[in-house]
């Protein structure tokens, strides 16, 4: 019914002064109430007052001021009456309340249910203001400190049970959406037929512990052949924790591609790094990329547990290198070798070309610390110096960044259980594959575009060369007083031996090719060519379906996840880092631990807004010069010269003298040129 209609009918009962607001409908109960005859009821008079919904939110809004007065008015009440809630809704009007119409302290009335016991509304109230503290009933006469440092000692319980169904809900979300750690055991066989199905010729093994999960190792296909098309024999292996629920470390060995960028080739989880688990990494290895026991080949990697050992057991013939960087923190943490002479002395020694130069960085060494002179000296040259690298596998790499670049890319996966780890890895690579391949078609130069960097580079420095022909494709390039070397064309060869270990023209052979008037593109190794680039890439990781179309094994007993191996205390999800290391790479640098100095006074600990001057000293405080409006702040300085007795003045144009004598009388210029010129004199 609409509200015309309702005031259409309260007119034809002839009411003409009813409220036309919100509470029509209890004006027309209590209208129709009064119409109707009596009843006879066998209640107390006080039940005969029945009460309305709003005089019971009156008097409630009235007595809740506090407890004392609530208590008594219940108390009160229950003798002799009992309560009536009027529902509105049900009312003999039919009408219908808007909440559109109430006031803001019509709806907080509304909350109040007058219809239920008013005592555990009341504690329910004083437990909402309290925090959340348990209820304390207002029929204990007698709350003491007790009950409240037992009600606090509750709060914290209850706040630390919400910390807890929230990391429960959350740990329920993400299992929904990445997959259950434990669960994703059980389905490996699963995953590793899917990957032999999408791609042929791809290497999975899986090594169990009596159905205990223990190792895990991929080779995709598509790596292998890409690797043999065109990379060079350059491994660079390393190892990353898991942050996963069971824990675990990530083995991956990375090679490089021609334009000198990462090629992942194979990953494996293993149990822990230590020498039995990188022999069994490295003997898989090897048989994929068809790499023997005598063959040459460079490993490139940081002293990991049992690396050295598994490297020298696996590849006999292997050219290992270490990474200068952590040679240097050992250098520096362990043995307490510390100070930038020393860094810079061991940086120099390390990016040696030629035996010489690496003696002579050695006795800069020597000279500055004799302790860490013979330290360093123990380690093997031919392991972080390249006046011994060999220069078969065409690479000066001193760092271990390939390996790094790869742990940063797969950085979010590590913490994702296993099957969704191995997933996000092999899915990487294999949009990086896909990316590069659409990179390299776009190249039109015939070296990659970092190789052409460094070419360009090295033709801007050889300008300080001069290179002599000494028959033959013999020449003699000197660069200095004590700086010359001999450059085989034929043999493709340095001296300096920067071109023999890269298989790029150095400074010295730019020079000779620069008086030969030849192009420095096919001087330059063919494994830094395009064309090698694009054979590389040209091999394709296939797609793999999701885990509800894989095909289930049931020739295999399911996989149990492995033994829980997790310390005491919070796991770390971030690497400690080094004292000197910066602690967010992102932020800006601050002046902590600086000391400042006032430019002022030139005293430490203030600065010049907050200086206060020398108190007791004769040194005055300069302050600025005040440029006036007729003169320059600053005046050219004019060339000064003595004036003699026996010069004479033999220009024919006008000259300008500009005299600084102290006395009054006039110095004595003389000038000799045809033109203006501009001469100050200043005698004593």
């Amino acid at each position: 019914m609409s509200m015309l209609e309702m005031y259409d009918i309260v007119e034809e009962l002839g009411v003409s002064d009813m409220p036309r607001n919100r509470h029509m409908h209890v004006f027309l109960e209590e209208e129709v109430v009064a119409l109707k005859p009596p009843v006879e009821t066998t209640r107390n008079e006080s039940n005969q007052h029945v009460r309305t919904d709003t005089d019971i939110r009156t008097e409630s809004d009235e007595h809740v001021t506090t407890d004392t007065d609530v208590r008594t008015e219940l108390e009160d009440d229950s003798e002799d009456s009992d309560y009536v809630v009027v529902d509105s809704t049900d009312s003999d009007s039919g009408f219908e309340e808007s909440d559109n119409d109430k006031t803001d302290e019509e709806r907080f009335a509304d909350d109040v249910n007058v219809g239920i016991n008013h005592e555990v509304d009341i504690n329910n109230l004083n437990n909402d203001l309290l925090g959340g503290l348990p209820a304390i009933t207002l029929d204990d006469e007698n709350v003491g400190f007790d009950d409240l440092h037992s009600a606090s000692d509750s709060d914290s319980d209850s706040e630390l049970t919400k910390i807890r169904k929230c990391l429960r809900a959350k740990n329920l979300a993400l299992e929904m959406v990445l997959g259950s750690h434990k669960e994703q055991y059980s389905m490996i066989y699963d995953y590793l037929g899917e990957i032999r199905k999408t791609n042929p010729g791809s290497t999975t093994i899986l090594m169990l512990d009596d159905r205990v999960f223990l190792r895990m190792y991929i080779c995709l296909q598509a790596c292998k052949d890409g690797y043999k098309a065109g990379c060079r024999p350059v491994l660079s292996i390393d190892g990353c924790h898991l942050k996963g629920y069971y824990g675990g470390t990530f083995l991956a060995a990375v090679a490089v591609d021609a334009n000198d960028s990462i090629y992942p080739i194979a990953y494996a989880v293993v149990e822990a790094e230590n020498q039995s688990s990188w022999s069994w990494f490295l003997s898989l290895l090897g048989t994929d990329l068809e790499i023997g026991s005598m063959d040459n080949i460079t490993i490139l990697s940081d002293k990991q547990k049992g690396l050295i050992e598994a490297i020298s057991e696996v590849f006999i013939c292997a050219e290992h290198r270490t990474c200068v960087r952590h040679l240097y923190s050992n250098f520096k943490n362990k043995e307490h070798f510390k100070g930038k002479n020393l860094k810079d002395a061991l940086r120099k020694a390390a990016r040696a070309t030629y035996v010489k130069e690496f003696e002579d960085a050695m006795a800069e060494l020597k000279a500055l610390s004799v302790p860490a002179f013979d330290w360093l000296k123990g380690k093997d040259p031919a392991q972080w110096s390249k006046s011994h690298f060999s220069p078969r596998s065409k690479c000066d790499m001193l760092l271990s960044n390939l390996s790094e670049c790869f742990n940063k890319m797969i950085l979010e996966a590590r913490d994702k259980p296993i099957l969704t780890l191995m997933e996000m890895v092999r899915t990487k690579i294999m949009q990086k594959i896909a990316m590069k391949k659409e990179e390299t078609e776009k190249w039109t130069g015939i070296l990659c575009p970092k190789i052409q960097q460094k070419v360009e580079l090295a033709i801007q420095q050889c300008t300080r060369c001069w290179p002599t022909h000494a028959g033959g494709h013999k020449y003699q390039v000197s660069a200095g007083p004590l700086n010359q070397h001999t450059v085989d064309l034929e043999h493709h060869t340095c001296s300096c031996r920067k071109w023999d270990i890269t298989g790029i023209p150095c400074i010295h052979v730019v020079s000779v090719m620069i008086l030969r008037n030849e192009r420095l593109e096919s001087y330059v190794h063919a494994c830094y060519k395009t064309t090698t680039q694009q054979q590389i890439y040209n091999h394709f990781i296939e797609p793999v379906r999701g885990p509800n179309q894989w095909l289930h094994d049931t020739t295999c007993e399911s996989v149990i996840e492995p033994k829980l191996r997790r310390p005491p205390g919070r796991p770390k999800k971030k690497r400690v880092k080094e004292a000197d290391e910066a602690k967010n790479p992102g932020a800006k640098w601050t002046k902590k631990g600086m000391v400042m100095y006032c430019s002022k006074c030139k005293k430490p600990g203030h600065n010049q807004r907050t200086c206060k001057g020398e108190i007791g000293a004769n040194r005055l405080i300069r302050q600025p010069r005040v440029a006036s409006s007729r003169s320059p702040l600053r005046t050219p300085k004019l060339q000064v010269r003595r004036a003699t007795d026996n010069m004479t003045t033999t220009s024919s144009s006008p000259t300008v003298c500009a005299t600084t004598s102290s006395s009054p009388s006039p110095a004595v210029c003389a000038t000799t040129s045809s033109s203006p010129t501009g001469c100050a004199t200043a005698s004593p």
